[in-house]
């Protein structure tokens, strides 16, 4: 600072000098020497709040109610359907058969052929019907086209095997209140209440078949009864899985006894 002052006095600004210096030296402003220790200013403390343990204070709180955890669901199996084996017994045979069939017919003494729903069933290439003891050959409507597909397909799956035209044989159809009764008094395995009183229901015999004489024109392979059962009862398990029918094999009568389903 006093090279600078010379400097300057020397070009002639000595007067100027001397106020900016005066200025200089009066707005100056003192700073503490770094060896003084910095005063540290006082900071008040707010004192705590005091935390009310009055129960009051917390009313405002909502107690939620506990949770109720649900007890697992016990997993239940599904109910299994019965496994096919020609067992369709009078369970699931009666109530279909009151759902499509007509009413029981009292007698004999009836005009069949005025009732509606029932048509008359007759022996054709594909389908014999035997002497009838204890039934009359009608069958409702939806029963008798089931009987006449299921000579079809039985004929059809012949013809797949190269065999000869057997024909399939009924053995019962329509049964009147008197005919069951009777039935029973000669058969007591025969049911007081029996699907055939429906028209819904029919016999084919699974130990009867004979070539058709007006189509067995060509040699063929000739199969025996066991053989014909089988293929028979193939063509009744599908249809049965189509739910168009019902199926119970019956050993001792030697047929399958079968009711339609739709």
């Amino acid at each position: 600072a006093g090279i600078l002052l010379q400097a300057l006095t020397a070009r002639g600004w000595n007067s100027a000098i001397v106020i900016d210096t005066a200025v200089t030296e009066e707005t100056q402003p003192e700073y503490p020497s770094t060896d003084e220790e910095m005063p540290v200013p006082e900071v008040e403390t707010a004192a705590p709040a005091e935390v009310s343990t009055d129960t009051d204070a917390y009313d405002f709180c909502i107690e939620l109610p506990e949770e109720e955890v649900a007890e697992p669901e016990e997993k239940k199996e599904p109910a299994k359907e019965k496994r096919f084996m020609y067992n369709d017994y009078n369970d699931v045979q009666i109530p279909a058969a009151e759902k499509f069939g007509i009413s029981p017919i009292e007698n004999r003494d009836t005009n069949f052929a005025a009732i509606p729903k029932l048509e008359l069933v007759e022996s054709d290439d594909l389908l014999v019907i035997e002497p009838l003891t204890h039934s009359v050959p009608y069958l409702t409507s939806n029963a008798k086209a089931l009987l006449q597909e299921i000579a079809r397909q039985f004929r059809d799956s012949l013809d797949a095997r190269g065999a000869r035209p057997y024909c399939l044989h009924a053995t019962s159809l329509l049964r009147t209140l008197k005919d069951i009764e009777k039935l029973q008094s000669v058969n007591s395995n025969a049911s007081a209440k029996s699907a055939h009183a429906y028209g819904t229901t029919f016999d084919i015999a699974h130990n009867n078949f004979n070539p058709s004489p007006k189509l067995d024109k060509n040699p063929g392979t000739n199969l025996s009864d066991n053989e014909l059962k089988h293929i028979l009862a193939h063509v009744l398990f599908r249809l049965r899985m189509q739910k168009k029918c019902w199926v119970l094999i019956e050993e001792r009568q030697k047929c399958f006894h079968i009711t339609v389903n739709s």
